[in-house]
């Protein structure tokens, strides 16, 4: 079983100067999120307007050197029809965000649900799917891919940290129950992670 760690850590600093490799937002189909569309000076509305990114669920699309923004890049994760928007829908969009940067060789990565998605439900969807976008089973592996780097940090904003606890501990009990006896040390490795995020309450 792959067992390396991904702190999660808080920031307290607005999402537009988080300093990572990668900052992950989310928008529906059909219509830009507004936030990040002025954050990244219109590139959003043009991905739509293109037709190349149109906010289907699980949908992803990259800006490298976004001006305006500290991050050394921008990946918008679609979520879908605003209708059908659930926690399970940002669980998955999560995840897929962090598989796709991981695959990436991204270590450094920021969660920003938007100002419209953080509800307790879906912080701690997001925080959930994004700690199991980094997890891999080994037990099927015949061997270690090459150059695998795995994802040191995931930071969520320092107000949403009980969400981010809730979130750890409903990826544990997921893990235990997908993995049972093989899940021990990612269940260490997770309460001791959840700990440190709650003493900071």
């Amino acid at each position: 079983m792959n067992t390396n760690k991904t702190n999660l850590t808080l920031s307290s600093a607005p999402w537009r100067e988080v300093e990572t490799a990668a900052l992950v937002v989310f928008s529906p189909e059909k219509t830009p999120d507004a936030s990040v569309d002025e954050a990244a000076g219109g590139w959003l509305k043009d991905l739509y307007d293109s037709g190349e990114f149109s906010g289907k669920a699980m949908e992803t699309a990259a800006l490298y050197r976004p001006a305006g923004l500290k991050a050394k890049r921008l990946l918008v994760v679609g979520t879908g029809k605003a209708e059908e928007f659930t926690p399970a829908v940002m669980r998955n969009a999560a995840a897929t965000a962090v598989r796709a940067l991981k695959a990436a060789k991204v270590q450094q990565i920021a969660l920003v649900p938007g100002q419209d998605r953080e509800t307790p439900a879906l912080v701690e969807a997001a925080v959930e799917g994004a700690i199991l976008g980094t997890f891999e089973p080994d037990a099927y592996k015949t061997e270690a891919k090459k150059d695998e780097k795995a994802v040191e940090s995931i930071a969520i904003g320092e107000h949403q940290r009980r969400q981010a606890v809730a979130g750890l501990i409903g990826h544990l009990a997921r893990v235990i129950l997908r993995f049972g006896e093989d899940a021990p040390a990612l269940q260490s490795a997770l309460q001791i992670r959840a700990a440190r995020c709650h003493d900071r309450d």
